[in-house]
């Protein structure tokens, strides 16, 4: 199983398997994997035209529930999109859940296909700075592109937890 090919448990999932897109305010829908925000904006995630069934929008906020195309998000709006800040727990928040862009919104957002395929949306607020930073590998770990790629993939830790980013299929 060279460079994670044929492993029964990583699925096949080829570019292009599930776009997100996304609209802020009254903006056109496009597509991307970092929305630049300004707080108090409106946005909305969705995979673009996905027609190959149910998928899912996991936000970035701790105990937040897991979305689904099928059974949540045609309920939530005309867009069948999650808004970004509803449908979340407060937690202690009043800012929260009231589907307004504010801080605590600040990340990733994930869209994953029933099969496991997915893709990342970074939701960056303007004049907001990073929580804390990203440090390179040090030995005995690394990261290296495989292969052709569209984008160059990069690997950092940040207080224990590791950070991947990469294109293309069986990253691992």
């Amino acid at each position: 199983y060279q460079e994670g090919e044929g492993l029964s448990t990583v699925p096949d999932c080829p570019d292009g398997t599930i776009v997100a897109e996304y609209k802020i305010n009254d903006q056109d829908w496009q597509t991307g994997t970092v929305m630049n925000v300004a707080e108090g904006d409106i946005v909305y995630i969705r995979a673009r035209d996905y027609s190959a069934g149910e998928y899912f929008v996991t936000v970035p906020q701790a105990y937040a529930p897991t979305f689904s195309s099928v059974d949540d998000l045609p309920s939530h709006n005309a867009f069948n999109a999650y808004q970004v800040d509803t449908f979340v727990n407060r937690r202690g928040n009043t800012q929260r859940n009231n589907g307004i862009v504010g801080p605590s919104n600040a990340g990733q957002f994930v869209l994953t296909t029933a099969e496991g395929c997915i893709t990342v949306v970074n939701l960056v607020i303007n004049d907001t700075p990073p929580p804390s930073e990203c440090i390179s590998l040090s030995a005995p770990w690394s990261n290296r592109d495989i292969g052709n790629v569209a984008a160059d993939g990069s690997a950092c830790v940040d207080n224990g937890v590791y950070q991947v980013e990469a294109s293309g299929r069986d990253i691992w």
